[in-house]
């Protein structure tokens, strides 16, 4: 079938970056700080160093090459800010210990990425001051919100292409489940990704002109290059992007796109294009095959892409993998709104992003100050709701566990209104947040972070949060109401 032919044709744009195939595990950290793809038959230890500091050695099977991380918990949540100034005293720190065994040459540190997180590099020539050899030091410097992380990949300078290897491992490390200090892959406050969604609000979230140009070439990369893709996984993995998880990944389209050649360049254009024609095309029982084709296809080449580093393949596997990653179930029947409609009682990650992302959308657009949902509040209201989901109501819960889909709806439905509709869905939304919890801080009331009318963040604590049947409610109906106006509705 052609489907699979063109899916093919998306896996030249991971081989045209000089993927690896297989041979890959996750390491994971058993204090939950990070995980990095190492090659099978790596070894792995973790040794304590006191004051909650702990250092993971994973070395190769001839013991030539190896990967150290560092984790540095902070006593304070840690600030994008704050990288360069804590990069240089880990740095500072690291080569000062490895001079007591090496003379350390060490180029200047430089801003950097890694795995789409912001981060501090600095590469140096370590030569043992006891028999001379040589090895090449590549070290990163990222910072979670609880954890400073130095990550690091030592190989035998004789060769010279084992950096570039240890490289592309540096570049699967995440850190605390998310690139959050980057603004990366997942909700990260109002200082980071939810940025874009208050962006996109001052805009009406009416949607770009498919034939804008976001890269020249031949074929040019534009917006629609990126929503077919986004269309491509809704229709073979059932995932809806978040408007933040549309942005990175177009941020990450733009900046592959620039890089590759010119075959790279027209595949990554125009193939999620080519195959969504062929699917209209093809009658249903084709559909279905090609579905299933494309699907296994993608599912291996992002996969290796993203464990190669490419930033674009990470993000969307990242969507993919966490639609999978199950926090909680729904144990109660559905709901009578939900019922018949291909209801989920899954709660899983990506769900939790799409239900603080749907919350902050409302708040935004309810005319509320965006600063308020800062990155600490909005993992404190998320952690809540996560550790809450069993005790809330029905209503409450079929809303989180289908956060996708509504979403999506509501967001369309808010771009399709008029100003007078937008105006009576902005007083709907205020009301429902009030009874949620979610109320703006010193009137008094009961919502969240009132302070008895101190004038605090709503966001700052969840003191106030109801989960009664009454607010879950209203929540619910607010949210179902704007969605089922979208075109196409539920």
């Amino acid at each position: 079938m052609r489907v699979i032919a063109l899916a093919l044709v998306a896996a030249a744009v991971c081989a045209t970056a000089g993927m690896a195939d297989g041979g890959l595990t996750t390491y994971r950290d058993p204090g939950g700080v990070f995980t990095i793809d190492l090659p099978d038959g790596w070894t792995q230890g973790r040794q304590d160093m006191g004051t909650g500091i702990f250092l993971t050695t994973c070395a190769s099977p001839d013991e030539g090459s190896e990967v150290v991380v560092l984790v540095i918990p902070s006593a304070q949540q840690l600030k994008p800010e704050q990288l360069e100034a804590t990069a240089e005293q880990v740095i500072e720190s690291v080569l000062g210990f490895l001079k007591q065994a090496y003379t350390v040459e060490g180029k200047a540190p430089e801003k950097a990425r890694l795995g789409g997180m912001d981060a501090v590099r600095v590469d140096a020539v370590l030569t043992e001051q006891l028999g001379g050899g040589k090895s090449l030091l590549r070290m990163y410097v990222v910072l979670g919100g609880k954890n400073a992380v130095a990550a690091a990949v030592t190989v035998p300078q004789a060769g010279g292409q084992g950096l570039a290897a240890g490289d592309k491992l540096l570049a699967t490390l995440t850190v605390e489940g998310a690139a959050l200090a980057a603004g990366g892959g997942k909700p990260g406050g109002a200082g980071g990704v939810f940025s874009r969604v208050a962006d996109r609000m001052k805009v009406g979230y009416k949607a770009e002109s498919a034939d804008k140009v976001l890269a020249e070439g031949n074929p040019p990369l534009t917006e629609g290059s990126v929503r077919d893709f986004a269309t491509l996984l809704t229709a073979v993995f059932g995932v809806h992007l978040t408007e933040s998880e549309f942005a990175l990944t177009r941020e990450r389209f733009i900046h592959f796109y620039q890089q590759t050649d010119d075959a790279g360049q027209a595949t990554i254009a125009q193939t999620a294009g080519s195959i969504l024609a062929s699917l209209e095309q093809a009658t249903p029982e084709e559909r279905n095959q090609g579905i299933a084709e494309v699907r296994a296809v993608f599912e291996d080449r992002l996969s290796t892409g993203a464990k190669a580093g490419i930033e674009w393949a990470q993000v969307l596997w990242e969507a993919v993998q966490r639609r999978g990653e199950v926090v909680a179930k729904a144990s109660a029947e559905a709901p009578k709104f939900a019922r018949g409609q291909d209801e989920d009682n899954t709660l899983s990650e990506a769900d939790l992003d799409a239900t603080m992302e749907l919350l902050y959308f409302m708040w935004v657009a309810s005319g509320r100050d965006p600063n308020a949902a800062t990155p600490e509040v909005v993992a404190t209201l998320r952690q809540y709701l996560a550790q809450s989901f069993p005790a809330l109501s029905p209503d409450l819960q079929y809303l989180m566990t289908n956060a996708e889909k509504v979403y999506g709806q509501m967001r369309n439905a808010w771009a399709q209104a008029g100003p007078d509709e937008q105006a009576v869905y902005a007083q709907q939304f205020g009301q429902a947040l009030d009874a949620f919890g979610l109320s703006e801080g010193g009137g008094g009331g009961a919502g969240v972070g009132n302070g008895g009318g101190g004038g605090g963040s709503a966001w700052d604590d969840c003191a106030g949060m109801s989960a009664s049947d009454i607010s879950a409610g209203l929540m619910q109906t607010t949210c179902y109401n704007l969605a089922q106006k979208s075109s196409g509705g539920w």
